[in-house]
């Protein structure tokens, strides 16, 4: 497990590696700058399993501006707040995260938070993501967030919000990892059928105002997929 620790106080970042050091279970620890970090997610070099944030940096973003990035890049990375302020407690729940702890109160807390994420991040890496090979590296994604995915010119694109992800990966390679929320709605797309805003004959619109075409042979079973789905949500 890579745990990566970002916090603008040299002195403060090396404390806490210095008790994770030998931890069972990690492989690997880092210091960053939040400058460097920031970096890193911009230009997917980014390569860490957990997070540990300061949420006050000498800078104008903060820790969790910096739990945003990694909520929509690295949605499987889990992230633990470590700072001595206590203001911010309420703020850090607009993010996922796995803990929060106080510098005050590490040595007593920190491995209890680092266990957790351990556990958390199998758990996520088994049953809610799926990795991607980009043409620059290995991403892995958080299924629920992928709208549809699209084949043309022997490339697959994924549309993930406002993202849009390029692979050389098969539809047919996706559609055996991706959960039932997901079904082919034609020779060249996949959707998720969580943002459908309507069926008809031979159209389905996603959220947005997205229209894509339904396949003949595929008509049955975007309606079966979508009514499933429908009747877990009552």
């Amino acid at each position: 497990m890579r745990v990566v620790i970002c916090d603008d106080e040299m002195e403060d970042a090396t404390r806490t590696r210095d008790l994770l050091e030998g931890y069972k279970g990690i492989s690997d620890i880092k210091i960053y700058t939040p400058d460097e970090l920031i970096f890193d997610i911009e230009e997917d070099f980014f390569e860490g399993d957990i997070v540990i944030l300061d949420i006050e940096y000498h800078k104008e973003i903060n820790g969790i501006d910096l739990g945003h990035m990694l909520n929509k890049k690295y949605p499987v990375c889990q992230i633990i707040y470590l700072t001595k302020l206590t203001d911010f407690a309420s703020d850090v729940y607009e993010t996922e995260h796995v803990y929060f702890v106080t510098k005050q109160n590490q040595e007593k807390t920190l491995f209890r938070a680092v266990r957790k994420a351990i556990e958390m991040y199998q758990n996520d890496l088994d049953y809610k993501h799926i990795e991607i090979y980009t043409q620059k590296r290995k991403r892995i994604i958080q299924q629920r967030g992928i709208i549809y995915l699209e084949r043309f010119n022997r490339k697959t694109y994924i549309y993930i919000g406002d993202e849009k992800l390029e692979t050389y990966q098969s539809l047919t390679g996706f559609i055996k990892e991706l959960s039932n929320e997901f079904v082919r709605c034609h020779g060249s797309y996949i959707i998720n059928v969580r943002y459908v805003d309507s069926i008809e004959k031979g159209k389905v619109t996603l959220n947005g105002g997205i229209e894509l075409p339904i396949g003949r042979t595929y008509q049955d079973n975007v309606m079966k997929v979508y009514m499933r789905f429908l009747s877990k949500r009552m």
